[in-house]
């Protein structure tokens, strides 16, 4: 851009921080008739690094579904930072599933056999996973 004496220009700066962390910079401003300026810059990284690969699977990847008749979709997640991130998927109801069998195999094998019997109705496979930087891994949701 070319100014006037004494014009006055306001310069936007757009960043796309790739990590939840401080980021600090210096904007060099070349000026060919003048004297360079640097400006310190600093931004902070904010949230996740984790992105969904397609934006719409993250309101219902399910669509319309009946019940007792099983289903798979299929996420892609994408680590778009600079570390490697830990994914590991829990499931509140096989963890009480697998608790309540546990101490019902102490009680006796009927028991036992009831809970075993019992469905989880969701499950999403790999259940645990590390995403190393700029990898993108699919996930295949299954329900029952």
């Amino acid at each position: 851009a070319v100014l006037q004496p004494e014009e006055e220009m306001a310069l936007e700066v757009s960043v796309f921080l790739d990590e939840a962390q401080k980021f600090k910079d210096v904007l060099n401003i070349l000026v060919i008739e003048g004297e360079d300026t640097s400006v310190p810059l600093t931004a902070v990284g904010t949230g996740t690094t984790i992105v969904c690969a397609d934006p719409s699977a993250t309101e219902s990847p399910f669509g319309c579904q009946f019940t007792c008749k099983p289903f798979e979709t299929e996420v892609v997640l994408q680590n778009m930072g600079r570390k490697a991130q830990t994914l590991n998927w829990v499931n509140p109801k096989m963890a009480d599933k697998i608790a309540r069998l546990n101490k019902a195999k102490q009680q006796g094998p009927a028991l036992a056999k009831a809970i075993e019997a019992e469905q989880v109705v969701f499950s999403i496979s790999p259940e645990r996973c590390i995403l190393r930087p700029k990898e993108s891994l699919a996930f295949t949701i299954r329900g029952y």
